[in-house]
């Protein structure tokens, strides 16, 4: 039985799921097993994955989502430990051992991450110094740290190691929860388990700013459904952090707002603005949407008109 379970799910990635497999076989530590799960891909994926067995177990499944697709990993695992790579991601070749003589020290730990090396570029280049440091100016999260994480999420999936049994206590991936869902695992496993870090980068991630902008609002809605939802399941953090809680949600309601806004859905703009307010109950709240927003009013108000008069004049334009 292997002592490790690597985890890729992968949809449509043809062109990097190469490099993410050879970077697992490439590992110093050699007691694993490799689970990619196939997402219902399109292209060539397959064909690509092909010349990797009998290396790799693989699972082809209807398309449902990275978090499906894990879910369906960690069925199929039968290692003590969890790691999880994305298609897209690669690892240096000390990762696993590294992380597996941490968590075997230290009994505690549910979860053990690692720094990241991020890459605007599409081609992993060969020098290891390919990109910026994750946590070169930011500090990493260590020990006890249920309320550090629900207030910020440092964590980058690619990057974690963890218990298979973890998930006995926090459940499985929420696919309504994409494309965060992974968040609300960390911030479950921290309410048992303390968690750690390796000053190291062991990890090349491939930086897609344009995905998240173009899911944004997908992706600040549910930010705030995992916060509300953790709040609700663990009423004593929420205790814990009192102000502190409402003020994350609040700010996420207020980014969403925002987003609304730069779409001139006025309606739902307001909406969250108003959830905001009446979380926080401050006087400052309504001058900082007001203020932070006018520029934003100033873009959208010529194009809310053009697309009114679209409306009432179809035979414009």
């Amino acid at each position: 039985m292997p002592k490790v379970s690597v985890i890729i799910p992968t949809y449509n990635c043809e062109r990097f799921i190469s490099d993410a497999i050879e970077s697992v076989l490439g590992q110093t530590f050699k007691d694993y097993e490799m689970i990619v799960v196939d997402d219902g891909s399109t292209d060539n994926t397959a064909r690509v994955l092909s010349q990797f067995s009998p290396k790799i177990k693989y699972i082809y499944q209807s398309n449902g989502g990275p978090a499906k697709a894990r879910n369906t990993g960690i069925l199929n695992a039968q290692g003590k430990y969890i790691a999880f790579l994305d298609a897209d991601d690669a690892w240096l070749p000390d990762k696993l051992k590294m992380q597996v003589e941490y968590l075997e020290r230290n009994n505690n730990l549910g979860l053990v991450y690692t720094d990241v090396y991020i890459l605007n570029n599409r081609r992993f280049t060969a020098s290891k110094q390919g990109g910026v440091r994750c946590f070169q100016r930011r500090p990493p999260f260590r020990g006890k740290v249920c309320q550090e994480l629900f207030l910020d999420n440092p964590i980058m999936t690619s990057s974690v190691l963890m218990r298979k049994d973890c998930f006995e206590k926090t459940g499985l991936f929420k696919p309504l929860l994409s494309p965060i869902e992974d968040y609300d695992i960390w911030l479950r496993t921290a309410v048992f388990y303390e968690m750690d870090f390796i000053d190291i980068p062991l990890v090349k991630y491939r930086d897609y700013t344009g995905t998240f902008n173009k899911n944004v609002i997908l992706t600040l809605t549910n930010i705030i459904n995992t916060l509300n939802g953790f709040l609700t399941d663990y009423p004593a953090v929420a205790n814990l952090l009192g102000k502190k809680a409402k003020q994350r949600v609040a700010l996420h309601y207020v980014m969403l707002g925002k987003r609304y806004l730069l779409r001139a859905d006025f309606r739902k703009a307001f909406y969250n603005f108003n959830l905001a307010q009446r979380l926080t109950k401050s006087i400052v709240l309504p001058f900082y949407i007001f203020f932070s927003s006018f520029f934003d009013c100033l873009m959208i108000i010529p194009r809310y008109f053009k697309n009114l008069i679209y409306k009432v004049m179809p035979g414009i334009g």
